[in-house]
């Protein structure tokens, strides 16, 4: 991990912690300010960092005109953060209660509700607020967010997107869309997600902890799978722990995590967030060796918060095509996936095949259309695919099945 990883790794352990930043580690940070920040803003915590700096300066005055900038910068950052996840949240609350008036239940889940754990709540940013909705109110629930005056960004099974203005919400039938390895049926497993659901209020459900927690690390499993995860993600995961873990049955959790084939990769991250948050875990863990953690560290904070700063989307296609199909193959069933999506995946993508499958030839020319203005990545991807390393794409494969998936 290089200088500037570890130097935002310390502050993110100061907040969580809720101590005041080390004298060392703000001489650290000043020097090393422009490429901490860059950190702290592909891992969305540039909020925390800067809330730190400010309250560091609550208990050391500036000494010098550019202590006096650096505290001005921060009290900026800080408060733009503040003011968005308000309104973001303030927003989300009407909008509730608008599902509430027309008797449409739903659930929030992810960031909206993890930030509740949080210090400062507001620091919890998210880009957008996840809710569930039952399959059977789709339409109701399309009808009324285009009362309201969102326009559909996507409406893509199991997930179907809205935006206005500064709001952005995913509304998920299903929390879990894909099956992260062979040896599970993780599609299935979360598939069951309403019965792990109980009430708030009229139309509002929750998940119940054990669940919620076992979801997130799937989420986090998933996003390691398909590109990486950065430390907020263990950050959220930390926070959840340490506000709801004396409440936990963690032996449920652990044996659903164990079914879901995942107890290798837990026993690794909980580890990683003992270390990193010095967090004291409620259940124990298993000793894994250094090389092991630092390789996982390194491969934590290098690539932002959900992984795709600077990694190498082909290869990532390539790695996952040869983890399940035959090596021999797995560059061409790579390039044909991103350039032509087989048939199967496109008619659960579009909603409207449902009821009228002989528009399946509508729907290609409909994807072709909505993707236009990626047709850049499509083709950089493919480049990489073409262009990716044997040695590259066998080396990850190795550290995937090092960190247990």
């Amino acid at each position: 991990m290089n200088q500037e990883a570890r130097i935002l790794l310390d502050i993110l352990r100061a907040f969580f912690e809720e101590k005041v930043l080390a004298q060392e580690t703000m001489a650290q940070f000043k020097e090393l300010l422009e490429p901490v920040l860059k950190q702290s803003k592909i891992h969305n915590v540039s909020g925390i960092v800067a809330y730190k700096v400010k309250e560091y300066f609550t208990y050391n005055n500036p000494e010098n005109e550019e202590d006096a900038e650096l505290l001005q910068i921060m009290t900026e950052i800080f408060f733009l953060t503040v003011q968005q996840s308000a309104l973001c949240e303030k927003k989300f609350e009407e909008l509730s209660e608008k599902f509430v008036e027309e008797q449409i239940d739903h659930l929030a889940f992810k960031g909206i509700v993890i930030k509740k754990f949080y210090t400062v709540p507001e620091l919890r940013t998210f880009g957008d607020v996840d809710f569930v909705i039952r399959e059977k109110d789709v339409e109701r629930t399309d009808a009324l967010m285009k009362k309201l005056g969102y326009y559909t960004k996507a409406d893509f099974v199991p997930v179907y997107t809205y935006k206005k203005e500064h709001e952005y919400y995913e509304i998920h039938t299903s929390i879990m869309s894909v099956n992260i390895t062979e040896r599970a049926d993780y599609i299935g497993y979360f598939g069951k997600m309403w019965e792990y659901a109980r009430k708030k209020d009229e139309f509002i459900y929750e998940f119940t902890p054990e669940f919620h927690f076992i979801y997130l690390f799937t989420h986090v499993a998933k996003h390691i799978y398909s590109s990486g995860a950065g430390i907020r993600m263990y950050m959220d995961l930390a926070f959840y722990i340490k506000r709801q873990g004396s409440n936990m049955d963690w032996e449920f959790v652990k044996s659903e995590i164990e079914k879901l084939e995942l107890s290798r990769f837990f026993n690794l991250a909980m580890q990683c967030i003992k270390n990193w948050f010095k967090l004291e875990l409620p259940f124990e863990v298993s000793n894994v060796e250094d090389e092991v953690l630092q390789d996982f560290e390194l491969y934590t904070m290098e690539a932002g918060v959900f992984g795709f700063y600077g990694r190498n989307s082909g290869e990532t296609l390539v790695r996952k095509m040869n983890m399940t199909e035959k090596k021999g193959i797995s560059r061409i069933k790579a390039l044909k996936k991103v350039l032509f999506p087989n048939a199967r995946m496109i008619k659960t993508r579009y909603t409207y095949l449902k009821k009228h499958p002989y528009l399946l030839p509508v729907a290609w020319v409909d994807r072709v259309i909505r993707n236009n203005k990626d047709i850049s990545s499509t083709l950089r991807t493919s480049k990489e695919i073409i262009a990716v390393k044997k040695d590259d794409v066998n080396e990850k494969i190795r550290f995937y099945r090092k960190i247990g998936l």
